[in-house]
């Protein structure tokens, strides 16, 4: 029922824009191969980015115990990995050009999600932090270098629809990345938990202990040692298997993501800003050419031209 109501007010939404005098979106723009293929983009790396963060911290501190600060310290090496690479694809995006850096960070992403399928419960946290580092380098080569392209192609006086359209594309990601990989997790996790322990400890205890990772402490509480412990392992290795699994998902969306790159990022960067008229947005009226035109207002077309 919700997806349906949000397809029938997206359809209402394009419908109202299309014919606004003063669109808040003009759709026209979506023409445009470097502000739609950056959307896209960025909408699938975000998607599988919000997996790594969301879980690796339940891993680090339900699987392995440890406090807060040291979750947080572990995946430190995303922000330094993107603080290096996000200059880096700055100085290149003029020489190589945002498809091929696209193309690139896209693979260093995928790569990163890979060294996670190879986590175990006992995993060293340096074999998450080299995913982490992989997955923070190629991020912060394509969100900068894809930033900069969807606010170059637009003119100066609809960077407000860029900028809405950049933070937009992250939102939709993060948002349908917790839906989707959560759910994968969720699933996977109950059936694993369920085949491990049917037969072996109470069906109460089986029932708390699947619905929640964190519940699995409170629940054995008051068990055998020896069960407590068969219980907890129990646990944790599903949410392992669960977790490893949803980064193969996460690294197919990734592969979506660079197919976008391949055939929507453009190859050069702009060498200068957009211009509100541009060929395939609207017929061009000689009497307005070189001149910008206000958000959402189309020239005057002229028979013959």
């Amino acid at each position: 029922g919700a997806f349906t109501a949000a397809a029938a007010l997206l359809a209402a939404f394009v419908l109202v824009e299309r014919r606004a005098a003063a669109p808040m979106l003009p759709l026209h723009f979506f023409k445009r191969p470097d502000f739609t293929g950056p959307t896209l983009v960025l909408s699938l790396l975000f998607f599988a980015m919000i997996g790594v963060f969301f879980f690796l911290t339940q891993f680090f501190q339900l699987v392995q115990g440890r406090s807060a600060l040291q979750a947080g310290l572990f995946i430190m090496p995303t922000a330094g990995a993107m603080m290096i690479s996000a200059p880096i694809a700055g100085r290149l995006v003029n020489v190589v050009g945002p498809k091929y850096i696209s193309i690139v960070a896209s693979l260093i992403v995928m790569a990163g999600l890979f060294v996670f399928t190879f986590m175990e419960v006992d995993s060293s946290p340096l074999l998450p932090s080299l995913g982490l580092a992989l997955f923070g380098f190629g991020a912060g080569m394509v969100m900068a270098t894809l930033t900069d392209t969807i606010m170059a192609s637009v003119p100066e006086g609809n960077s407000g629809v860029a900028s809405a359209m950049n933070d937009m594309s992250r939102e939709l990601g993060l948002a349908l990345g917790i839906a989707v990989l959560g759910s994968v997790v969720s699933n996977l996790y109950r059936v694993n938990v369920t085949d491990a322990l049917t037969g072996i400890a109470p069906d109460s205890i089986v029932q708390t202990v699947k619905e929640s990772l964190g519940a699995t402490g409170q629940a054995v509480q008051g068990l055998p040692t020896g069960l407590a412990a068969t219980v907890t392992a129990a646990a944790n290795e599903s949410f392992i298997n669960a977790l490893t699994a949803s980064m193969f998902v996460g690294a197919a969306f990734i592969g979506l993501a660079l197919l976008s790159a391949i055939l929507l990022v453009p190859r050069r960067m702009r060498d200068a800003q957009a211009s509100y008229l541009e060929p395939g947005d609207m017929r061009r009226d000689p009497e307005s050419a070189g001149q910008d035109v206000p958000s959402g207002l189309a020239p005057v077309p002229i028979e013959g031209d």
